[in-house]
This record gives C-alpha cells, structure tokens and sequence, in this order.
C-alpha cells in the first residue's frame, strides 16, 4: 500500500462518518480550498506520518516491508452556545467510525481532546494513531 493509497482509505473512513451528519458539506480536505462557514458546525481533518522503518527482510520475490505509522487528525468546530453538545455528537462520529474500522490501514488509541472555545466555535479534536505497510 502506498501513502496515497492509505490516506485514501483514512480520509473514506472519515467521509463516510461525517457524509452521515448534519454537517456533511462542511469539511476541509488536505489539500484543498475551503472557507469554513461561520455559524455553523465544520471540521478539518489532516494526517501526519511520524515513523517508517523497514520490517522485513526481501522475501522469495524480492520484496521488503515498511511500516508506516503516524497520527490522523480531525478538527471538528461548533458555534459556542449549546454546551458543546453538537461538537460532542459529531465528535462522537468520528470515533465511532475509526474504531470500528476494518482494512488495510490498522487504527489505535482513537481519541477526543476538547480544546475550548475560540472565537464563535467550541473545538473537539478527534486523534487516531494509524499503522500500515508498504510493500516493494
């Protein structure tokens, strides 16, 4: 599997949770443009790899494995105002759905971090450690 592959597989794991809220169409992508609305519920998400070592020596065909790890991020922002229960419950998705998924990519200590208020918006922040290997 290769970077582009995995981050495919992270970042459907968090639209097909988010895609499922009221705050669908509200989402910032690695990547790509987006103003953030401003009365209404919204995340960000962003992956970083923190460690790739080798973990095999060349196999019969010649091919090695990496490990990659590092921590998926997910940023969910709601209007201040309704004791952080919308930032809670969407939250709340987005932890359910990394820790009940299955595939390639493999998901541990999956997390919320409340970050106060900032402005207009609460801040909930939804951390996942991923791991997977890249074959060559």
């Amino acid at each position: 599997m290769t970077a582009d592959q995995a981050r495919d597989e992270m970042l459907a794991v968090f639209k097909a949770a988010w895609d499922a809220t009221a705050a669908a169409s509200n989402v910032g992508y690695p990547d790509k443009p987006f103003n953030p609305p401003a009365n209404a519920a919204w995340a960000r998400v962003s992956l970083r790899h923190a460690n790739g070592r080798q973990s095999s020596l060349a196999g019969a065909m010649g091919t090695k494995r990496y490990t990659q790890t590092g921590t998926l991020w997910v940023q969910v922002f709601a209007p201040v105002g309704d004791g952080m229960v919308t930032a809670y419950g969407l939250a709340q998705a987005v932890v359910n759905a990394y820790r009940t998924a299955r595939g390639t990519v493999w998901y541990r200590n999956t997390r919320m971090q409340e970050v106060g208020s900032s402005g207009a918006f609460e801040q909930i922040n939804v951390l996942t450690d991923f791991t997977y290997d890249d074959t060559r």
